[in-house]
């Protein structure tokens, strides 16, 4: 998650909102999860399975999943088509 927000503020040549964006998300989340080969692993059972999820979803489901998170606040519609996680829309 915290990858996300600065590529896609670096992205957007806003380097001073990828920073600020990224501390305020730092104090909200009580606990940031590494990604390791059990994450990486079953992302690939993931997007192998025909589930219709992109690589980066696939990464985020994993790490959710692996550490017993069951939703998601996020824009991203694409966690919609994802068995298991619940997406609260934030659009």
């Amino acid at each position: 998650m915290l990858q996300e927000i600065l590529y896609r503020y670096v992205g957007l040549k806003r380097t001073d909102l990828a920073v600020e964006v990224h501390e305020l998300f730092v104090a909200l989340c009580s606990e940031v999860f590494p990604v390791g080969l059990a994450d990486t692993d079953r992302a690939k059972d993931l997007v192998s399975s025909g589930a219709q999820v992109g690589v980066r979803d696939a990464i985020h489901t994993a790490v959710m999943l692996n550490n017993d998170v069951e939703a998601i606040a996020t824009f991203d519609g694409g966690f919609d088509q994802i068995a298991h996680v619940q997406r609260f829309p934030l659009d």
